[in-house]
């Protein structure tokens, strides 16, 4: 959530979004106010019935100075061992768990203090910060509401309701919000657009790009993390996986049959970028990445994959976005080389208000060292891919769906594998309770090859089709580390049979996979 920048809106805001450092929430309790004269004057603390006034001060004082020094289990157990109803220290304490993501606890304490005639002034706004951060946007509204009844003008107030309208997915009273709060209308959208999760497939393509001159620098949604004028992002995975059919990655097991082999591996993997130009609607970076798999039992099926390459994206206007990526691979099985690729991709899209339309061009040609016994099993290939995506921001952003079509050609030096393709592709995202997100992909793909397959009895040309399934669920912990569950299920089925009836391209697979990913996005 972005807070509000400008000096008229801070004169008009005591407070920000992100919470304050615990000693300046102190020094806002109430414990200072203006004596006769104007000066400040110390305000006498209630103290509790059940201690003297010595033995509270103390507690309340030992309190502040180790949350002050960050002694964070010490902090609270000293809050805790402060008694009585008293609204500053309750005040206090509801900051101090605020400041360490402890939002549900923070939000009972100021619960009870909200009416307090004493309460201190922002104690409605934070408690409707507190609702924000535990996803309850309905209480949130309320509160903000209830606090604007008295204070109308509030910039901070009314841009916490905007806040909450967009978690509630109510974007058109949003945005009408974010304006009575001070922001022009294209403000309005960017912190709309910086609040919704966008897909990791649109990362590079906008969110590396800095808003236009004059507005704010916001945080990247997708994984809700970087802020867009980072000059690097940086990702590190580790996962193990089940699969029931190795051999299949990457190349069928042999002539003559089809027999697979169920393995566990080890998967490592990382990638990065780095900004090289920032200018205000144009930049260019660098890119990066390693993948690797560890077979457990089937070493001869390990697979190095090396990158690198660069982008550059263009902001054209406050609606289209021009982007261009390339990169190089180099795949190896087994510590031998089996593939070099290049993949040049020009894409354009188009930022709507709820989500966002990409059309996409893709020059992948491949130089394959598979093993081949004739040259028509040559699988070297120049492909052309053209495609379009669309995605919508669904539950205030948290989520989204998707839809995309992508046809490809392949023009291959063995005339096994020239074929066109057709693909079709889906995508849910949905929150779900304490921060686990649930996510559903599914992919329809027609492969028609143009020739008689050479290991095909009947010489029939090779018609495959595709049907994958993924889904799992990811739990995004404090920065910087997420942990995933994943289940992918892959059936193909193709015509192509010898002349005992083996099916080459006839395959299942069942993948299971756990993720613990380190990120900086």
């Amino acid at each position: 959530m972005i807070p509000t920048r400008n000096a008229k809106r801070q004169r008009q805001s005591q407070s920000s979004i992100g919470i304050p450092l615990v000693l300046l929430s102190f020094a806002n309790v109430g414990a200072v106010c203006l004596a006769d004269d104007g000066s400040p004057a110390p305000v006498r603390i209630q103290l509790s019935d059940t201690k003297d006034d010595i033995s509270n001060e103390l507690e309340f004082s030992d309190a502040m100075l180790q949350a002050a020094t960050g002694k964070v289990d010490a902090a609270l157990t000293a809050f805790e061992q402060i008694s009585g109803g008293d609204v500053a220290k309750t005040y206090s304490k509801a900051m101090w768990l605020l400041n360490e993501g402890k939002t549900d606890a923070a939000a009972t304490l100021l619960e009870q203090i909200c009416d307090a005639p004493d309460a201190p002034l922002d104690t409605r706004k934070y408690l409707a910060t507190a609702y924000l951060h535990s996803r309850k946007p309905e209480a949130a509204k309320k509160v903000i509401n209830e606090f604007l009844v008295d204070h109308s003008t509030d910039a901070y107030a009314i841009y916490l309701r905007g806040v909450a309208e967009v978690q509630l997915d109510d974007l058109e009273t949003a945005s009408e919000t974010f304006q009575m709060a001070g922001y022009s209308v294209d403000e309005a959208q960017y912190i709309q657009l910086a609040m919704m999760q966008v897909p990791v497939d649109a990362q590079q393509r906008l969110l590396t790009v800095r808003p236009p001159e004059g507005r704010q620098a916001a945080q990247t949604p997708s994984l809700g993390r970087a802020q867009l004028n980072r000059p690097f992002n940086f990702t590190v995975l580790m996962a193990t996986d089940y699969d029931s059919n190795v051999p299949l990655r990457p190349f069928f097991s042999g002539l003559g049959s089809n027999f697979k082999h169920s393995d566990a591996r080890f998967v490592t993997a990382a990638s990065g970028d780095l900004k090289v130009v920032d200018r205000e609607d144009v930049n260019a970076g660098l890119l990066a990445g390693i993948y690797n798999t560890y077979q457990y039992n089937l070493t001869q099926f390990n697979i190095g994959d090396y990158m690198g390459g660069g982008y550059t994206n263009v902001l054209l206007t406050d609606k289209w976005l021009a982007s261009l990526r390339y990169e190089f691979h180099t795949t190896l099985v087994n510590d031998t080389q089996f593939s070099n690729d290049h993949r040049l991709t020009p894409s354009v899209t188009r930022l709507q208000e709820n989500g966002h339309t990409t059309g996409y061009f893709e020059y992948n040609p491949i130089d394959n060292r598979a093993p081949q016994l004739i040259a028509a099993q040559n699988q070297s290939v120049d492909n052309y891919r053209v495609g379009a995506t669309q995605a919508l921001y669904t539950f205030g952003g948290q989520g989204r769906l998707y839809a995309g079509y992508q046809y490809s050609d392949a023009f291959a030096q063995g005339t096994d594998f020239d074929r066109h393709s057709n693909m079709i592709t889906g995508r849910i995202e949905r929150p779900m309770a304490k921060g686990w997100i649930w996510d559903l992909d599914t992919r329809y793909a027609f492969d028609d090859y143009e020739n008689g397959n050479s290991l095909d009895f009947n010489d029939r040309a090779r018609k495959d089709r595709r049907v994958e399934v993924r889904t799992g669920i990811q739990k995004n912990f404090k920065l910087p580390v997420s942990f995933r569950l994943d289940y992918t299920y892959i059936d193909n089925s193709s015509n192509t049979a010898n002349l005992f009836g083996v099916q080459f391209y006839d395959y299942e697979r069942h993948v299971i996979s756990t993720q613990l990913i380190f990120s900086t996005r």
